[in-house]
């Protein structure tokens, strides 16, 4: 699901520069956990101002009709099939854009390694009701 939302990225550090931030930053730990701290602050980092790269590179106050089902009335019409929001923002990220319902109860934390895991397994082996009354189909519709 997430693969339609938009651009994702891995990225890495090398070693020798976390050997050189660790001791800029005075850090007399060991070196792996450091790293592991330092990677989960630039997450919550990310999540906390993850609304600016929306802002800046996500804009679009026009839609297609043809996406949304029932009228909208915060939205005018902009020539034949467009649709607009003349002070909106992004509408990609509004309520007729992308969402995932889902998604805002796993309540995964990243404060430390530890408590991110056993927030993704928990995440992973809870089920939802409404993918539950979907069942398994196979390629044939069967189920």
């Amino acid at each position: 699901m997430q693969t339609i939302a938009g651009i994702h990225y891995n990225f890495s550090l090398p070693a020798s520069f976390w050997e050189r931030y660790k001791d800029l930053n005075k850090h007399s730990g060991t070196l792996q956990p450091y790293i592991s701290e330092s990677y989960f602050s630039l997450i919550r980092n990310a999540q906390r101002f993850g609304w600016l790269p929306l802002l800046l590179f996500g804009n679009s106050t026009a839609l297609d009709q043809s996406f949304i089902s029932t009228p909208n009335s915060a939205l005018s019409k902009l020539g034949k099939s467009t649709l607009c929001a003349p002070k909106g923002t992004s509408l990609r990220m509004s309520s007729i854009g992308y969402q995932n319902s889902a998604q805002s109860e796993m309540h995964i934390c990243y404060n430390t390694l530890e408590s991110y895991i056993l927030s993704l397994n928990h995440a992973i082996s809870t089920s939802d009701p409404n993918y539950e009354k979907l069942g398994l189909y196979d390629s044939n519709g069967e189920q």
